[in-house]
């Protein structure tokens, strides 16, 4: 019988980067929408606060390791981390991922959702959502910018590859989920261009039959899903 694995999703916007200062304001993170959210209702208690007031940095190895080891304990399989690849020259927030793959001897699956999407700014200024900015960085922006911050754009076979280069070494980690000794690479919106996705996915298994990852996998493709 086969064992169900519980996996929790896993955000790793809960650090600053230098992309979220730009557009967002100097040490803008996840936790300032957190920390700026209203109730909506009666009993709604917002805005709520993390266990032990620990609003982590998921750009220190500690912090990953603390989440890693406090999921395996409660019985948590493993980790489902959003992946931001927009192209082969925008890859953003992926050093939770990086620090995990570091630490081997943490106790703890993964894998990856591609949550392949343009990022726009204009989500910020939706009626009731929760304001991303300050309004002084606000009045900063031109009315003309078209609101795009990250733009998606597949490319082609020499950026598929760059992609699968970089994806290489988390596939070959033991603790990255397979199925059936296949790494399984979840798509956020498998609708934005299934064509091209199609067209990628047999790519990548391609280079995945040839990749040197072990005498079994080099028999097997990717799960997608």
């Amino acid at each position: 019988m086969s064992k169900v694995k519980i996996l929790a999703n896993y955000l790793p916007q809960f650090h600053q980067t230098p992309e979220n200062d730009a557009w967002w304001g100097e040490g803008y993170t996840d936790w300032t929408a957190v920390k700026a959210s209203k109730p909506l209702f009666n009993g709604h208690t917002q805005p709520r606060v993390p266990l032990d007031n620990d609003y982590y940095d998921l750009s220190s190895a500690d912090s990953i390791r603390k989440q890693a080891l406090l999921a395996h304990e409660y019985g948590i399989s493993g980790f489902a981390i959003y992946h931001y690849w927009f192209s082969s020259k925008q890859k953003l927030l992926t050093k939770p991922a990086e620090l995990l793959l570091e630490q081997k001897d943490l106790p703890i699956e993964y894998l990856f959702i591609w949550d392949n999407n343009t990022w726009k700014r204009t989500w910020s200024n939706v009626k009731g959502a929760v304001t991303m900015a300050s309004s002084e960085y606000e009045k900063k922006v031109d009315p003309q910018d078209s609101g795009i911050l990250a733009k998606l754009d597949y490319g082609n076979e020499e950026d598929w590859k760059i992609h699968f280069d970089y994806l290489l070494p988390f596939f070959k980690d033991d603790r990255y989920i397979k199925i059936d000794n296949k790494p399984v690479f979840a798509f956020f919106q498998p609708q934005i261009d299934f064509e091209t996705i199609e067209k990628m996915a047999a790519y990548w298994d391609d280079l995945h039959i040839w990749s040197k990852l072990s005498e079994l996998l080099m028999k097997c493709s990717f799960y997608f899903c």
